[in-house]
């Protein structure tokens, strides 16, 4: 609880329960404009993840509809936020999820038998797939996912893939998108050496296995920004050198 006690001490957010000391995801309501939920995809309830020396064996159980990504309190505040969000007439929902929330296929990198990334929500598919029933079925529309922890930028269409028609081209059978951001200091998943065009080409090869990822960059460091309006997000993507590309 040491530990639990100093990241309340600093950082600057404040504690959600005093009898729960390890929440903390919690939403914020701005008006009409959007519903911000915050979750926590990393410590709280989550079933046993992939640790590099159980890859194939968490790929196995990857499905297994017992397993969730937040624990069954936190899901159903989840799910109770996103339709309480619908009937209050919010414009947007941002979600901020610690990690990748999107299928993403990485077969090229690490081959087809354990071909995506178990310790994201690709880990997790019955959890990510009773979050799309909860979404499609109460037609919540216009749901941003904002994510990390890849090392490198993603924008992805919403989908729930296998399940519903969806057009890559216009979107269509889209719930949302999801924007991911790189990070600041760490390497990309490519190595800390790689070159522009080895991480460009990498990226080619990406976006051509996953029917859902309309973008992909591996290489810059930095961050990224969100602008919201009652009509449209826009995204700017940054490199830590201080140029930013929309």
């Amino acid at each position: 609880m040491n530990a639990v006690r100093a990241y309340f001490e600093w950082m600057p957010i404040r504690q959600v329960e005093m009898d729960d000391a390890l929440r903390i995801w919690r939403s914020f309501s701005i008006g009409s404009l959007l519903d911000l939920v915050i979750l926590d995809t990393r410590q709280y309830d989550r079933s046993i993840t992939d640790l590099y020396w159980n890859t194939h064996y968490i790929n196995q159980i990857s499905n297994d509809a017992s397993r969730s990504m937040m624990g069954p309190r936190q899901e159903s505040w989840f799910f109770n936020q996103l339709v309480s969000s619908k009937q209050r007439g919010a414009t947007w929902r941002v979600i901020g999820s610690q990690t990748v929330y999107s299928r993403v296929n990485l077969s090229s990198t690490y081959g087809n038998v354990d071909p995506l990334n178990f310790d994201a929500w690709d880990g997790y598919q019955a959890n990510r797939n009773r979050t799309f029933q909860t979404l499609y079925e109460n037609d919540i529309g216009n749901n941003i996912v904002i994510s990390g922890d890849s090392h490198a930028n993603w924008v992805s269409d919403l989908v729930w893939l296998d399940h519903l028609p969806y057009n890559p081209k216009s979107g269509e059978g889209s719930i949302g998108v999801e924007f991911a951001g790189t990070a600041v200091s760490s390497p990309s998943p490519g190595g800390r050496n790689i070159s522009i065009a080895a991480a460009n080409k990498a990226s080619q090869v990406l976006i051509a296995a996953n029917r859902e990822l309309q973008w992909s960059e591996l290489y810059y460091r930095g961050y990224f920004e969100l602008h919201i309006s009652q009509d449209s997000p826009g995204q700017l993507y940054c490199a830590e050198r201080g140029e930013c590309a929309l």
